[in-house]
């Protein structure tokens, strides 16, 4: 007599597959923040080390010049008795931060929107802008009185010069500190708020490191705007006029307000109420905004920092306030 055995081939039934699946979701679910956290670690590192890099060449331009660079650039164009090219900071830094090619394509005898200098405005730059901000942002891209026509592009700038602290335009002939944060004259106000004058770098600044008596680590030379501050120019322009250099700053700002509060409402919606030129510092990166100091550190400021005994303080040169800095 034979006897025949069957062998029971074992395998995966439906709800222990569906077991498995479910305990793969939970991990991935408790990896992926673990993954994104680590990833913002290094955009943010990497954002300080740009800002770093902007603060260094701006050091080398006052080694080989004798002072920083301005907000905006006011040298006269040839032929002309008060046009000026309103070249940004940025401009002035090419060559320091080995962009000496993109330089050669800049038109520095004339306005930032002379046709000469159209291509060179169009071409994106790496170090001025915020890893953490991946998707480019609504961009003016029309001629200084041509409207707001607007175009969605990388081309705008994240690191902005800090024109210095401002509470009122012009600023208050009594009263300290206020009386020490100097602005831009009184007829200049209604140009979109008017400008610090009590920074490092503002609208025709020659400001050397003598000059700033609060101390190269108090005091800020560009800060972060990388928030959904609303539609700026390009980095090529400092001021949008030619003649009115306190006007429109694009890679500038006054500190007014706290981070990531003043925006600028895109076109055709209610306007914001807050002028372009005090529109806030700010970032994407969780908490606050980074600053590059004077002496080239970089400090990362609290979304929560106290604008009048903190913020302030550190955007003026010379107002000699105590401000202590805590990480």
């Amino acid at each position: 007599m034979s006897m025949t055995s069957k062998t029971r081939t074992k395998g995966f039934t439906l709800v222990e597959l569906l077991v498995v699946i479910a305990i793969i979701g939970v991990l991935v679910a408790l990896l992926l923040p673990a993954v994104q956290a680590a990833r913002e670690a290094a955009r943010r590192s990497d954002c300080t080390n740009r800002l770093r890099q902007l603060a260094l060449a701006s050091q080398n331009h006052h080694d080989a010049k004798g002072f920083f660079p301005s907000a905006s650039a006011t040298k006269l164009i040839a032929g002309t008795t008060n046009n000026v090219t309103a070249l940004s900071y940025i401009v002035q830094i090419l060559p320091y931060i080995e962009q000496q090619g993109v330089l050669s394509l800049v038109n520095q005898a004339q306005h930032w929107s002379d046709p000469s200098n159209l291509n060179v405005s169009r071409t994106p730059l790496t170090a001025i802008r915020c890893p953490s901000q991946e998707i480019g942002e609504m961009t003016f891209t029309a001629q200084p009185g041509g409207g707001d026509t607007e175009e969605l592009n990388s081309l705008r700038a994240h690191y902005m010069a800090v024109m210095g602290a401002k509470i009122a335009c012009p600023a208050p002939a009594t009263g300290y500190p206020g009386s020490t944060y100097e602005t831009s004259p009184a007829a200049t106000c209604a140009d979109a708020g008017g400008a610090a004058l009590n920074g490092v770098m503002y609208p025709g600044s020659e400001t050397r490191f003598k000059d700033v008596r609060d101390g190269s680590t108090n005091t800020f030379l560009i800060g972060e705007i990388s928030w959904d501050v609303g539609p700026q120019r390009v980095w090529l322009v400092g001021s949008a006029s030619k003649t009115a250099v306190y006007n429109y700053q694009y890679t500038a700002k006054n500190v007014t307000y706290p981070l990531n509060t003043a925006y600028r409402a895109a076109s055709g919606q209610p306007p914001s109420g807050y002028p372009n030129n005090d529109l806030s510092f700010g970032s994407h990166h969780h908490g606050g905004a980074h600053f590059a100091m004077t002496d080239a550190s970089v400090q990362f400021i609290s979304e929560g920092v106290d604008l009048v005994g903190v913020l302030r303080p550190l955007a003026s040169r010379a107002s000699e306030e105590a401000v202590s800095l805590t990480n």
